[in-house]
C-alpha cells in the first residue's frame, strides 16, 4: 500500500482490524453493504427519479420497485400496463409476475434499460410509476434517431385516417404516413389495423408533438443484405401491385418487389397481362430470375428447368465459337444474344481484345467460354488469341 494514503478513521467500522484509505462519500454506504447492515433510505423528493433495481410481488397482491435509494416504490398496475406492453410483456396477471420475478427477468430487465422509477406520492407509502421514466427515455432516443437512424422499432397499428396510420412506438403514441408505410401503394388501409410493422424514426413536430415513422427507411436499411441472402430455387407468392407496358410489378414476403416481364409469364398469365386484366392485390405464384442493382427480375418459369436446358447448353456449345448479337452495352461489358432468352456477357477486359468497335444490332463471332447452370450465367471471350 503507497505510504501517500491515510486511513479514513471517520468511518464507522464493525470489524476493527478493517482498513479504509479512500475519503469518497459513498464509502460507508459501500462498506455497510459489504458487511450486509441495512442501509438507511436516502431522502427523495417528489418526481425524483430513482434506478429500478428489482421487482417484486408481495403477498398482498401489490407490485413493489427495488431502487438504488434503499426505497421500495408501489406501482398502480392499472395505469403501468402500457410500459409492461412497451417492454413485451402482455400477461399482466399477478402469478406471470410473481413467475418472471422469480425467474429474474426484471432484474435483468431494468439492469439492461437501465430503467427509473419516477417517485409520483404517497398513500400510507411511496407510489411511483415505470412508464412516465420510460417515455421520457424512449423519445430522446426517438429524437437521437432523427441523425443518426441506426435503430429500428416495431409498431403496432392502432389505428388510421386519410393520410396515414396512428401507432404505438415503444409505449409512444406516433403517426405512419401512407406513403411510408408499405414498399408500394396501399390497396386497403384496413388490413394494417392491428398489424405490427418494422419501422424507422422519419421526424418530428414539434407543433403537435409527434414522431413520424417509416417502414421505407427500414426497407432501404435492410434491403440489400436480404435481397442478396434470396433463395432463387423457391418459388413465392407475390401479390400484384401495378403493371407497365412491359410486365407487371409484384410484391412478396411483404419487402420484395419485382418486375415479371412479359417474356418470362407463362402462356395464360401472358394473355390475361394483353388484355389489362390484371388489379392490384391479384395473387400470383413466381421466381426470382435475376438481381441487378437493386432491382429484381421475376419469372414464372421455374429455375429447375433453366438449369437442366444449361447443362445440356453447356455440354453442347461450352469453348466453341458463335455468332451472337450485340444486345446492350455497359460499362463493364457488353451483353449479345446467344439464342432466344439466352443472353451472354463479354466482360470489358475481352472487349479490348477486339480489333473492332462494337455496336448494338451486329453479329460477332465470339467463344462461348464459361456457361454456369445454376446461376444462369454465361460468360464470352474474344477469340482474336488464337490468330
Amino acid at each position: 500500500m503507497p505510504k501517500a494514503l491515510v486511513e479514513n478513521k471517520t468511518i464507522v467500522k464493525q470489524n476493527s482490524k478493517d482498513k479504509i484509505y479512500c475519503h469518497e462519500s459513498y464509502t460507508q454506504e459501500m462498506y455497510d453493504r459489504f458487511n450486509g447492515i441495512d442501509i438507511k433510505p436516502k431522502d427523495v423528493k417528489l418526481g425524483q427519479s430513482l434506478k429500478a433495481l428489482d421487482l417484486e410481488v408481495l403477498n398482498t397482491g401489490e407490485v413493489e420497485i427495488h431502487t438504488d435509494a434503499g426505497i421500495d416504490i408501489y406501482l398502480d398496475m392499472r395505469k403501468e400496463k402500457k410500459y409492461f406492453e412497451a417492454i413485451g410483456i402482455t400477461d399482466f396477471s399477478i402469478e406471470n409476475l410473481k413467475r418472471l420475478s422469480r425467474e429474474g427477468v426484471f432484474k435483468y430487465l431494468f439492469k439492461e434499460k437501465d430503467e427509473y422509477v419516477v417517485l409520483k406520492g404517497k398513500e400510507g407509502a411511496e407510489r411511483g410509476t415505470l412508464y412516465d421514466s420510460h417515455l421520457s427515455f424512449v423519445r430522446r432516443e426517438f429524437t437521437k434517431q432523427i441523425t443518426l437512424q441506426s435503430n429500428a422499432y416495431v409498431a403496432k397499428v392502432i389505428s388510421k385516417n386519410q393520410g396515414g396510420f396512428f401507432i404505438l412506438v415503444g409505449g409512444v403514441e406516433a403517426f405512419l404516413p401512407g406513403s411510408l408505410a408499405a414498399a408500394n401503394k396501399i390497396v386497403n388501409f384496413d388490413t394494417f389495423i392491428g398489424k405490427e410493422i418494422n419501422v424507422m424514426v422519419e421526424d418530428y413536430l414539434p407543433a403537435s408533438d409527434t414522431y413520424i415513422f417509416s417502414y421505407k427507411k427500414y426497407l432501404e436499411k435492410i434491403l440489400p443484405s436480404r435481397m442478396a441472402a434470396l433463395d432463387r430455387t423457391a418459388k413465392h407468392v407475390g401479390i400484384v401491385t401495378g403493371a407497365s407496358k412491359y410486365g407487371i410489378f409484384v410484391e412478396f414476403e411483404e419487402i420484395f418487389t419485382g418486375l415479371l416481364h412479359s417474356t418470362e409469364m407463362t402462356e395464360s398469365t401472358l394473355e390475361k397481362f394483353s388484355s389489362y386484366k390484371y388489379r392490384p392485390g391479384d395473387k400470383i405464384e413466381l421466381w426470382v430470375k435475376d438481381i441487378k442493382g437493386d432491382k429484381l427480375i421475376l419469372t414464372e418459369i421455374d429455375p429447375s428447368q433453366k438449369v437442366d436446358e444449361l447443362k445440356t447448353f453447356k455440354d453442347k456449345v461450352e469453348g466453341t465459337v458463335m455468332s451472337v448479337k450485340a444486345s446492350s452495352i455497359k460499362p463493364f461489358g457488353v451483353f449479345f444474344e446467344i439464342e432466344k432468352d439466352l443472353v451472354g456477357l463479354l466482360p470489358t477486359k475481352e472487349l479490348r481484345k477486339m480489333d473492332v468497335r462494337v455496336e448494338v444490332g451486329e453479329f460477332y463471332p465470339l467463344c462461348i467460354s464459361s456457361i454456369e447452370p445454376d446461376t444462369g450465367k454465361i460468360y464470352l471471350s474474344a477469340i482474336n488469341d488464337s490468330k
